[in-house]
């Protein structure tokens, strides 16, 4: 079973709404979320109320400060159903379930011990620019791939080919989830590809 990994309150009030229209962006067409809980014009539309309630606490008073948070705190409940709706979705289907989670734009939270991971990627902090590493020996090859979308196998795309197993991957446009994944190849030829890794670029 996997479990969603939420992290609403590692986001900056403008983040949340950009996430929130990412996940929309995700979501709209996906073969994996046909009747979505809340309906993405729901969760469109809580989006757009809240930056407007934002602009406004800018500018304004007390009471308008106090509507901007009833507005987040709107947007945060419509967040948490698409967050249960996406987990009771890839959980009806234990073989793709990972997959299923990270179509949605969203991640999954770690289980048991705290391993070093063989693959991650992370923002690196310069604009458009990502950090990816995969383990592996000294003799081997490693090549990584990048995609935006993981409803076709077709959508990745070889973006390093090398003997490091450290690369920078930059030019993401902001507003992006971006996924990766890397494998090895040695002597025993092609490995399997390792998980799939995500970053969301931020403006």
């Amino acid at each position: 079973m996997v479990i969603v990994k939420m992290g609403l309150g590692r986001l900056s009030k403008p983040a949340k709404v950009v996430f929130t229209r990412s996940l929309v962006t995700q979501a709209t067409g996906n073969p994996n979320f046909t009747s979505p809980i809340p309906t993405l014009t729901a969760m469109a539309s809580g989006a757009n109320v809240f930056e407007a309630a934002l602009l406004a606490a800018r500018s304004g008073g007390a009471d308008e400060r106090a509507v901007a948070r009833a507005k987040e705190e709107l947007l945060d409940s419509l967040l948490r159903q698409f967050f249960s709706y996406v987990q009771l979705t890839a959980n009806a289907n234990p073989a793709a379930a990972e997959a299923i989670v990270l179509s949605a734009g969203l991640q999954v939270k770690s289980k048991g011990v705290r391993n070093v991971p063989t693959f991650y990627v992370k923002l690196t902090g310069n604009p458009g620019e990502a950090e990816a590493y995969q383990k592996g020996s000294r003799r081997c090859t490693f090549e990584f791939q990048i995609c935006t979308d993981l409803t076709n196998e077709a959508n990745w795309v070889t973006f390093e080919v090398g003997t490091h197993g450290r690369v920078l991957k930059s030019g993401l446009a902001p507003n992006t989830r971006y996924y990766f994944r890397a494998r090895v190849i040695d002597k025993n030829g092609r490995s399997a590809w390792s998980d799939v890794r995500s970053v969301f670029v931020m403006e």
